[in-house]
């Protein structure tokens, strides 16, 4: 009798976690869906920030009816979004990985502090909105404060791509300040040469040089 009940405990609980699984399935697979869209919309928007709204968006559709089960389902999506393949571009792995574990701790954070489910849905929705916003406007809020940094007739040595900085550059330059932006490959990604053709564009003057004479600048 103990056995057969043993049994049919476990089988219980499989069949669970297999309909929470089956559930969440859809929601998983349409948070790489939503992840990349926004990058698709914002071609200079941050991976990090792509990816919060992703998890903030699979929460408001998520039709989990308990913190644990949300957990799951959220743990599930953030492996499938750091299963996304960056050719050549490791710093967005970096980035990424780096956003879907804050986010991973903030839920966890949030459930401890609120008990009530839909009251910490509804806050992990909301702190979550905010976050993305504020992260996305952090980089002109940067730009402004570096500005003071700028003087005419200054060579400015840059390693890599990064969306805050060519902000920046641009941002000065388009206060009427000249400068001059050398600009190393950044093997083996050679992301530089991404670079030097965003800053050109912007009619900054670009030198690209290797990554083994930024000695000798």
């Amino acid at each position: 009798l103990r056995s057969a009940l043993g049994e049919r405990e476990r089988g219980g609980q499989g069949s669970g976690l297999e309909r929470c699984k089956m559930s969440g399935g859809s929601e998983q697979a349409q948070v790489v869906t939503d992840f990349k869209s926004w990058l698709e919309k914002y071609e200079q928007g941050a991976v990090a920030v792509a990816a919060i709204h992703a998890l903030t968006t699979l929460i408001k559709k998520s039709n989990a009816s308990t913190i644990m089960e949300l957990e799951i389902h959220l743990k599930n999506a953030q492996e499938q979004l750091l299963n996304v393949k960056y050719i050549g571009e490791r710093s967005k792995m970096i980035q990424l990985s780096a956003a879907c574990e804050l986010f991973a701790r903030h839920v966890t954070r949030t459930a401890l502090d609120i008990g009530d489910f839909d009251q910490c849905k509804r806050k992990l929705i909301e702190r979550g909105e905010k976050f993305a916003m504020q992260a996305d406007l952090s980089r002109t809020v940067i730009s402004s404060n570096a500005l003071p940094f700028f003087t005419d007739g200054m060579s400015i040595l840059v390693h890599g791509y990064s969306n805050v900085v060519t902000h920046c550059l641009k941002h000065a330059a388009n206060h009427g300040l000249r400068f001059k932006v050398v600009v190393s490959e950044g093997q083996p990604e050679r992301d530089g040469y991404k670079t030097a053709k965003v800053l050109k564009e912007a009619g900054i003057p670009v030198e690209i040089l290797l990554d083994t004479a930024v000695g000798f600048v």
